[in-house]
């Protein structure tokens, strides 16, 4: 796993300088969240891919199909389409960012995920976020992946952060709770 899990590579990494273009999108969808707009969430994954320049983000949230525990893509941006897939936790990168209770950066975790590799994803670079509730259940993850030749850095790192804590903040209402609810 250590050639899939490649997280302490951000510290040899150079990064782009702070962006004002960030701040402005963070409070374009903080305003919908508290205005409780749905639509907050699929801004999220947007902004997502323009802000860290991915290929593809999306909202996972956690639950349960016959008693297993699984994520669906409930938002998601880019070349992977919005539609329902669901993974199982014991074999995704989702998985293991909630089991170790931190981001992780991963390099073609294909190689170590057979439900990836079965599923014929090619995924050169990803970079997963754990979403747990103030209570400290897991909500799920948001992740973001990039194409070949492609890299995270720190300043990915502080805009996903932010925009997870947006899905928080969002988990607190009560107008976010079908959104933000397994299905």
């Amino acid at each position: 796993m250590s050639d899939v899990v490649i997280t302490t590579q951000l510290v040899t990494r150079s990064s782009r300088e702070f962006s004002l273009a960030s701040e402005q999108a963070f409070d374009s969808i903080y305003a919908k969240i508290l205005a409780g707009d749905e639509t907050a969430l699929q801004d999220i994954c947007d902004f997502a891919l323009k802000l860290c320049k991915a290929e593809s983000a999306g909202l996972s949230l956690l639950g349960f199909i016959k008693d297993k525990h699984v994520f669906n893509w409930a938002r998601s941006a880019g070349k992977i389409p919005n539609f329902k897939i669901y993974s199982p936790i014991n074999d995704c990168p989702c998985g293991t960012v909630l089991e170790m209770y931190s981001y992780q950066v991963f390099q073609h975790p294909e190689k170590h995920y057979q439900w990836v590799k079965a599923n014929k994803f090619v995924i050169p670079e990803m970079i997963s976020m754990p979403i747990y509730r103030d209570d400290l259940t897991a909500l799920g993850t948001f992740w973001a992946m990039h194409k070949e030749g492609k890299h995270f850095d720190w300043e990915d790192v502080r805009i996903l952060t932010m925009l997870v804590s947006f899905i928080k903040t969002a988990s607190r209402s009560e107008k976010f709770k079908e959104a933000l609810t397994f299905s």
